[in-house]
């Protein structure tokens, strides 16, 4: 009887120690990929703003080159209009 429940106590005992291992493994395993979410997001974000700094500095150049042409366009149609006059 008594030697009964004390092995039936310790495999109880090593039943438990087995999971509080497992218990470690899994957070252990959860922080590292929590670290290598916030990681990647981070450079997910330094991506996006390096594709927005492009894309702004790409309008601003067709901007510059847009408003140069017309005002190149509307000198020539100033001097059409002079010659017309």
């Amino acid at each position: 009887g008594w030697e009964r429940a004390e092995a039936e106590a310790v495999a109880l005992r090593e039943q438990l120690d087995s999971a509080l291992q497992q218990k470690l493994a899994a957070e252990d395993r959860v922080s590292h990929l929590d670290g290598a979410l916030r990681d990647s997001l981070q450079q997910l974000r330094h991506v996006r703003e390096e594709q927005e700094q492009i894309i702004h500095e790409t309008i601003m150049k067709k901007t510059r080159d847009w408003d140069k042409v017309r005002c190149e366009f509307e000198v020539k149609l100033e001097d059409v209009e002079q010659q017309l006059l």
